[in-house]
Order: C-alpha cells, then sequence, then structure tokens
C-alpha cells in the first residue's frame, strides 16, 4: 500500500510545494471571511461554508494559473472545471466541519478552524492532483520519451 502511494505521488513534491504557498494565500482568505462572519454573529458552521467557497474559487484560478501549470502553460479553467475542483473539495469542508463542530466549544472557533484546516489541505492536494488536474502519464509535446 505504501509503494503504491510511492508511485502515485512520485513527482508531486514541488507541486505540492506550490500548493502550500497558494494555500497561504487561500487560507488568509478563508480566515478573513470566516473570522469577519463569526464577528458579525454568523455561527461558526455557516461562516466556515461561506469562506469555504471563497477560498476555494480562488483556490481554483491560483492553483490552475501557478501549481498544476505543464509547461509553462497554465491548466485551463473553465466552469465545469470549478464544479469539479468544488465538489472535489466538499472532503475538504466536510473534515473541517467536522473538526470546527468537534472543536470549537472546547478551544474557540478560531482554534478549531486552525486545526481543520491541517487536515483539510492534506486532502485537497490529494482530490485536486488526482483528480481535478489529473495528469496524463504521456510525455509532454517535444520530450524524448523516458
Amino acid at each position: 500500500m505504501i509503494d503504491k502511494a510511492k508511485t502515485i505521488f512520485k513527482g508531486h513534491g514541488r507541486g505540492a510545494a506550490l500548493f502550500a504557498m497558494v494555500g497561504v494565500l487561500n487560507l488568509t482568505t478563508d480566515f478573513l471571511v470566516y473570522s469577519a462572519g463569526v464577528f458579525l454573529g454568523v455561527h461558526p458552521v455557516v461562516a466556515n461554508f461561506i469562506s469555504f467557497f471563497c477560498a476555494n474559487m480562488q483556490s481554483y484560478r491560483v492553483n490552475a494559473a501557478i501549481t498544476f501549470r505543464r509547461d509553462g502553460v497554465a491548466a485551463p479553467v473553465s466552469v465545469r472545471g470549478y464544479i469539479k475542483f468544488a465538489l472535489a473539495h466538499i472532503l475538504g469542508l466536510a473534515i473541517s466541519t467536522g473538526f470546527i463542530l468537534a472543536l470549537a466549544d472546547k478551544i474557540g472557533p478560531i482554534g478549531a478552524k486552525g486545526v481543520a484546516v491541517v487536515f483539510a489541505a492534506a486532502s485537497n492536494y490529494t482530490m485536486s492532483a488526482l483528480f481535478v488536474f489529473k495528469r496524463d502519464n504521456k510525455p509532454a509535446p517535444g520530450a524524448d520519451p523516458v
């Protein structure tokens, strides 16, 4: 099982690092929108859904342009592509919502969101890399076959 995971994620180090860097921007958007909602009296779970979709739309565009570009060309974006991206990231939303529901009363809604983000980010990269911006294993045009 571990060998299969290594094979699947081989060559994803740079992509994961870029995803994490873009994630800082997305996390900032997510936390600002979430915090504003909580500050304004919005229930933490509702604020989490709103902040998720704000950050998710941003994440799709920026990750297509930076993280999943190939041969200097951004990954294509479309409404259909965004729907696929959003659906793939619903797992991350479910994970973060679960952590918020479990921890908000114990460590506060902001602390709960902080814990949730770590686990949701891992899920989001995996879903993006394997299902949304999936690379075929064909060499790029003009590349020498290995």
